[in-house]
């Protein structure tokens, strides 16, 4: 009734004074259980006494509010629920596309082996079926990437010698040149 006076409101005093405000209806919006926000109706001038319409006018407008504050935090929810979704989709998507491209390359991999280890082929067609080994593994250890990305594959960590496998490397790259040219 007079909010500059009131122990619940006296606090707000320069406010109230600066607008001219003398009495207040205050009505908490609720979403479930929660007080979210207020609605606030304040009158300007002498105190006053609201009457019951006018609280439960206050009261309805501010279940109006909660309504739609559930109806915006359901959109909410159904939007991050349909991302997640598609998100899933595509992470099958990607693990199938993966999983029957490994098994392509498969047999790409072991045919190119197989004529590796042929002795009557000449050093450039040995070379391109190199390429075509390193090329596919490649391939196929991002094929396997996608599968890990679609929970369809495992992460191995490992520590790794690096000068040890540079070394080994340059060894059998010298030995493969040095076979090659016998």
């Amino acid at each position: 009734t007079d909010a500059r006076r009131d122990p619940r409101t006296r606090e707000l005093a320069p406010y109230l004074e600066a607008l001219d405000i003398h009495a207040m209806l205050d009505t908490p919006i609720f979403v479930s259980t929660q007080c979210v926000g207020g609605l606030c109706v304040e009158h300007r001038g002498a105190p006053r006494d609201w009457t019951l319409e006018e609280a439960s006018f206050a009261t309805s407008l501010a279940d109006f509010a909660a309504v739609a504050l559930q109806s915006q935090q359901r959109a909410r929810l159904e939007q991050r629920t349909n991302v997640a979704e598609r998100l899933e989709s595509l992470g099958l998507l990607a693990g199938g596309v993966a999983h029957d491209f490994n098994n392509l390359l498969t047999a790409v991999i072991g045919n190119a082996e197989l004529a590796l280890l042929r002795r009557n082929i000449d050093d450039d067609v040995r070379s391109d079926f190199q390429r075509i080994v390193d090329a596919s593994q490649q391939a196929a250890d991002l094929a396997q990437q996608m599968l890990t990305y679609a929970g369809r594959g495992t992460i191995v960590r490992r520590d790794l010698d690096l000068a040890r496998l540079v070394s080994e490397f340059v060894q059998s790259r010298s030995l493969g040149a040095a076979g090659a040219q016998v």
